[in-house]
């Protein structure tokens, strides 16, 4: 597997599931609390009618809104980060500025609400939480892992069908490093068409050039293909010399 140069998660971390979760779970405490202030039976349709009927359109916009960020939160991209900052930044303001409006949940419940919020808003702006979605360096969890290979390859020009024998020196399941015969000069954004050895047929895009090879990304990878190259990569892992035989 690649080495990178700082510390990355090799899984998604915990706590990013977890604040997701809660999010997601948010607007059904939400409607809990409500019932419960309103001494409602929980479980008869009363209860569920309030919501329907009295609720502000502001407090199923909130909810919505929670509930999405909690979804989006689990993709970890710079902008699901925002979309749960913003949507956290906006409870506490409407939890603060209404407050009033709120006292009738009753002032244990109401305080919860703000804490539960203050402390999602905290883990949400933290340093080390924000880390993996700002920087996608650190998200390992996403890279395929890249094996050692010494195995024959050929890429064939995309248009001009210019061939050029190699071997693989590392491979994954999104691209491939290779040495070519005669180390032809061949530039970056060139197609080629690629073939392993156990005559697998891709097309890779020239990413970047090194004083001993090429490195190529698969691109248009089709279904079938995939599914070749994962059980490619799959037996690779375990014996490379099966691979030849």
């Amino acid at each position: 597997m690649t080495n990178a140069n700082i510390r990355g998660y090799t899984r998604k971390p915990i706590w990013i599931r977890l604040i997701a979760i809660a999010l997601i779970l948010a607007p059904i405490g939400n409607i809990v609390f409500t019932i419960a202030a309103l001494d409602v039976p929980l479980m008869t349709w009363q209860s569920w009618s309030y919501w329907l009927a009295y609720i502000k359109p502001q407090v199923w916009a909130l909810n919505v809104l929670l509930f999405s960020s909690g979804l989006a939160l689990m993709r970890v991209r710079t902008w699901t980060h925002l979309f749960a900052s913003f949507t956290i930044g906006v409870v506490l303001i409407y939890n603060i500025v209404f407050w009033e409006g709120l006292l009738f949940l009753g002032p244990i419940a109401f305080g919860v609400m703000l804490v539960l919020s203050l402390l999602a808003a905290g883990i949400l702006y933290s340093r080390e939480f924000r880390k993996p979605f700002h920087n996608p360096r650190l998200r390992w969890w996403e890279t395929s892992p890249r094996y050692q290979a010494r195995l024959p390859v050929s890429l064939t020009h995309s248009s001009e069908g210019n061939m050029y024998p190699g071997e693989i020196l590392d491979i994954s399941r999104s691209g491939l490093f290779i040495t070519i015969e005669n180390n032809p000069d061949l530039p970056i954004g060139e197609e080629h068409h690629v073939v392993l050895p156990t005559g697998i047929e891709l097309r890779g895009q020239i990413v970047r050039r090194t004083g001993n090879g090429y490195g190529l990304s698969f691109v248009r990878v089709g279904w079938n293909q995939r599914t070749q190259l994962k059980a490619f990569i799959e037996k690779l892992s375990h014996d490379p010399q099966a691979l030849l035989r």
